[in-house]
């Protein structure tokens, strides 16, 4: 940011301020708390511009206009007034907001502004600026068997699994889905949305791994997408279906078929399915991820 400094009835220019700034928030997902820190450091000052320190102001209100503001402040919503600004010293200030959507099943988003008074006694009044938080922060209370926590909504959290490791078939399965054009790749494909709808979520399973498919011993039917999101082989589009050589599904579904709309249906090891899916479950718990939250997976060798 850059400040002009003027003698207040002459409107001469007396010096400049420039200041690095960096603002960032950090959230825990199993509190309802979260904190902004913003770092100031000098980078370039003339004049009466030296000198100068900076005090903070944090608020917090709705992240889009007319909607209802999802936090409010918790403990220090001030800081400094720092010492003079040095280029070799940044200073940093924290700010700290609770979420008050976290009744039973709510959520909320809030985004914070910091406004910053900068002061120099060389000065016949104080400069100001305000900085905002990049995202809005989501506090909810709507993950089964957790309490109120906060994330980043914007952030697109990915779950990874190997090839090569415990849930091997899985990975396979999902890596050759995805190669055929289907959403969710990690880190640039479309995203995958969850799905929290129980009914809609038995339809969809029930389209790409219905009864009727032989389930040879050992193995069951997996699915991609996954039925608990909204790109499921039920939703909208109802794309075509797909396998690969190895998937022995009877009866058989198109092989080589490539396209973004659809989904795959493939046996694979019981075990290791189920396994999966019990990932799948604590990754969404861990993130926060809600009704159509965006997440992606990533298949690793």
């Amino acid at each position: 940011m850059n400040i002009t400094i003027f003698e207040q009835r002459t409107k001469v220019v007396l010096g400049t301020l420039n200041v690095n700034r960096r603002t960032l928030s950090y959230t825990n997902a199993g509190n309802p708390v979260w904190g902004v820190q913003t770092t100031l450091s000098l980078a370039g000052a003339s004049g009466i511009g030296y000198g100068a320190s900076v005090s903070g102001l944090g608020t917090c209100g709705s992240p889009q206009p007319g909607e209802a503001s999802g936090c409010t402040r918790n403990g220090p919503n001030t800081f400094g007034p720092s010492p003079a600004l040095n280029p070799n010293f940044p200073f940093t200030g924290e700010t700290y907001y609770r979420g008050t959507k976290v009744g039973p099943g709510e959520s909320g988003s809030g985004k914070n502004t910091v406004d910053l008074t900068f002061t120099n006694p060389k000065w016949q009044k104080p400069e100001f600026s305000s900085t905002f938080v990049p995202h809005p922060v989501r506090c909810d209370n709507a993950v089964k068997g957790r309490g109120p926590g906060c994330v980043v909504a914007a952030h697109t959290p990915a779950i990874a699994y190997s090839r090569s490791g415990d849930v091997g078939e899985l990975a396979r399965h999902i890596g050759d889905a995805q190669a055929s054009g289907l959403p969710g790749a990690y880190p640039t494909g479309a995203p995958l949305t969850r799905l929290m709808d129980k009914d809609d979520a038995k339809d969809n399973r029930g389209r790409a791994c219905p009864r009727t498919y032989t389930r040879p011993s050992g193995l069951s039917c997996d699915e991609y997408p996954f039925a608990s999101s909204y790109q499921g082989a039920d939703q909208t589009p109802r794309g075509p279906g797909r396998t690969f050589p190895y998937c022995r599904i009877a009866p058989k579904l198109p092989q080589g078929l490539r396209d973004s709309t659809g989904y795959s249906s493939c046996m694979i090891n019981d075990a290791q399915n189920k396994r999966g899916g019990s990932q799948l479950s604590a990754f969404f718990s861990k993130n926060r991820i809600i009704d159509r939250d965006a997440y992606r997976v990533w298949i690793q060798p």
